[in-house]
């Protein structure tokens, strides 16, 4: 009987020890949950905030000149692309002009259009 009593007891304290341990970590749960979400709120808004507001868009972004030197310079990347397309295409073209080391620069056109 004894040890049925001590088992018991055992029993009963390892109760009250989680029964503790989860009184404790429940409040701390509520608590992490509402300041994450507040956090999330509060990032929510500052950045809602910051994209409504003109004048902290035009600080944050590019000054104009360089966006239009941005335009310019994808404009004429796409003409060198197309350039090449064509050169690629027909590399007689530059062949006829073309002598010694710019020979060597035909053949290589033409081996790379065989290639294709």
């Amino acid at each position: 009987m004894a040890f049925i009593k001590e088992i018991r007891e055992r029993i009963d304290e390892y109760f009250r020890i989680v029964l503790r341990s989860v009184r404790d970590c429940v409040p701390k749960q509520v608590g992490y949950f509402l300041v994450q979400k507040s956090q999330d709120k509060l990032q929510q808004d500052l950045w809602h905030r910051i994209n409504s507001n003109e004048r902290i868009a035009g600080m944050l972004g590019e000054p104009p000149s360089v966006t239009e030197r941005r335009k310019q310079l994808s404009a004429t990347i796409s003409t060198l692309r197309n350039a090449l397309k064509v050169i690629q295409r027909d590399p007689d073209i530059t062949s006829a002009g073309m002598d010694g080391a710019d020979g060597e620069l035909a053949q290589e056109l033409r081996r790379m259009q065989l290639e294709e």
